[in-house]
């Protein structure tokens, strides 16, 4: 008998592979609750907490040739601009530079970037969104217009000043200090 299933089992033995996806090989549920609290970069506090910080550091790092011309050489081989966005923010918060909510508002500044940098390079043919190709005259007109030039150099803005009032609460902002 056991002759017999070895010689059953010894054709199906050549021919078998073993599957490259293993149900088995993914986390434990509940795993994720048993690492290390502040292991992540972004358990931590921000590198930039403010939005004008943030998008200065981004300027300063697209700035520097190899990341330029990096950005420059994506968008002319026809990278959208919304996926480069995507990229660099959500990597800013991985690595800890801002929290989830400032990348998600520097996408528009940062969008506004990558067009006026693909304008002033000579880039014809920039694709904006990941499924629609139609809009790049109209990001092209933006970049060059002059209230994006004033967002971009980021020294001429201004923060007005708010006039002090009394205010009691548990919620409310300290006036010291602050």
């Amino acid at each position: 008998m056991a002759k017999k299933l070895s010689e059953n089992i010894e054709p199906i033995q050549e021919n078998y592979q073993e599957s490259k996806y293993n149900p088995f090989d993914a986390p434990v549920p509940g795993e994720s609750l048993t690492n290390t609290p502040g292991a992540a970069a972004w358990e931590h506090p921000p590198v930039h907490a403010k939005i004008e910080d943030a998008i200065e550091f981004i300027t300063e790092s697209l700035a520097e040739r190899k990341n330029g011309e990096r950005a420059l050489t994506l968008m002319k081989t026809g990278t959208p601009i919304e996926a480069l966005v995507k990229v660099i923010t959500f990597s800013g918060f991985i690595e800890g530079k801002w929290t989830v909510d400032v990348a998600k508002m520097l996408e528009p500044m940062v969008a506004m970037l990558l067009a006026k940098m693909g304008t002033a390079a000579g880039l014809k043919n920039m694709r904006i969104n990941i499924n629609d190709e139609s809009d790049t005259e109209f990001y092209q007109s933006l970049a060059m217009h002059e209230d994006t030039k004033k967002q971009e150099e980021m020294g001429g803005l201004e923060t007005a000043e708010l006039p002090q009032t009394e205010s009691a609460g548990l919620m409310t902002r300290p006036a010291i200090g602050v």
